[in-house]
């Protein structure tokens, strides 16, 4: 018997091979082995490379711009060098290479007696990385009078200063990281300090600063983050400190502890939020509502603090001591 157009036979073989590939691709499809998964590697990079500056130079100003990580400078004797710059990461890496994800340079200069130091740090965020972890430690000689643009755009910064540490102006920055500044008894400050951050704490211990004759600009402003400030001045100075320290969202906390001739005038207000101004001791004060005027028993004086703090929405606690000395 024959099928119209096509024998029987022909018929039958069709059928078996779709069958057989219909199997063979079921087969195919549930037995196939995996692909295999993307290689990590474990990096684990340190480097320190030490720094000199023509002899004639008597000042550096350092400008460091990082993408990300911790920062701590410190300032002590490095042998014969002036400065010294230590990197360190771990990280798990789509690559084994440390220098595809972490770049970094130093570029120096030199004007007369004033030196330069230009230290950019940066990661290769196009490169897959987990638990990825950058720590830079500089470390500068206390001798040159040190002048400081710092930007820190992820990460924290650390600065502690020392009683022979000579500071011109100070700038640090950060777009999302807490920054800390201790300066020490007997820091010298010859300028200016400024701290700001967009998302981030601020940190300020100040410890009888020797200020330079003039006026002097203290500032500290976040717009969500705390700002803390302890401040002891019972060295005198000539001239006057203005401090600002403002939060747009979160607290400001400040405390002032003066004595003999050093006089203040603080101003602080709350928009939305808390305002604790009890711990005011030697002020006149003046408090209505969400601001507080106070000024010390012997202001003004030739060398004094102007003080003003605000906070959008937070809490503003404002502590301060002046005492008379024989």
């Amino acid at each position: 018997m024959m099928l119209k157009g096509r024998p029987v036979s022909s018929v039958v073989v069709a059928s078996v091979v779709l069958v057989v590939a219909i199997v063979l691709g079921a087969l195919f499809y549930y037995y196939l082995p995996e692909s295999p998964p993307n290689v990590m590697d474990d990096i684990d990079y340190h480097e320190r490379k030490n720094y000199t500056v023509d002899q004639s130079a008597t000042a550096i100003r350092f400008s460091v711009d990082m993408d990300q990580g911790q920062l701590d400078m410190s300032f002590a004797d490095v042998d014969q060098y002036a400065f010294t710059i230590e990197i360190s990461m771990t990280a798990t890496a789509s690559t084994p290479d440390p220098n595809e994800i972490l770049q970094w340079s130093v570029t120096q200069g030199q004007d007369g007696q004033n030196a330069t130091v230009d230290f950019n740090l940066n990661i290769d965020q196009t490169i897959t990385t987990s638990d990825l972890k950058v720590k830079c430690l500089l470390t500068i000689d206390p001798s040159y009078l040190i002048g400081l643009d710092v930007m820190n755009s992820a990460g924290e910064t650390f600065m502690r200063g020392n009683s022979s540490l000579m500071l011109d102006r100070v700038d640090f920055e950060s777009q999302a990281g807490r920054i800390n500044v201790d300066l020490m008894e007997g820091t010298s400050l010859g300028s200016d300090l400024r701290m700001q951050s967009q998302v981030g704490s601020l940190e300020l211990k100040w410890d009888n600063v020797d200020l330079g004759s003039g006026s002097h600009e203290i500032g500290l402003s976040t717009m969500t983050g705390s700002v803390s400030m302890l401040v002891i001045q019972d060295v005198s100075f000539a001239g006057v400190v203005n401090w600002t320290a403002s939060t747009n969202l979160g607290n400001v906390q400040t405390s002032f502890y003066t004595s003999g001739g050093i006089s203040s005038n603080i101003t602080g207000e709350v928009r939305t939020g808390l305002l604790n101004s009890t711990s005011l001791i030697g002020y006149d004060v003046n408090e209505t509502g969400k601001r507080v005027e106070a000024s010390s028993q012997n202001y003004p004086t030739d060398h004094r603090f102007e003080v003003r703090l605000s906070v959008n929405v937070g809490s503003l606690i404002l502590i301060a001591n002046w005492v008379m000395t024989k």
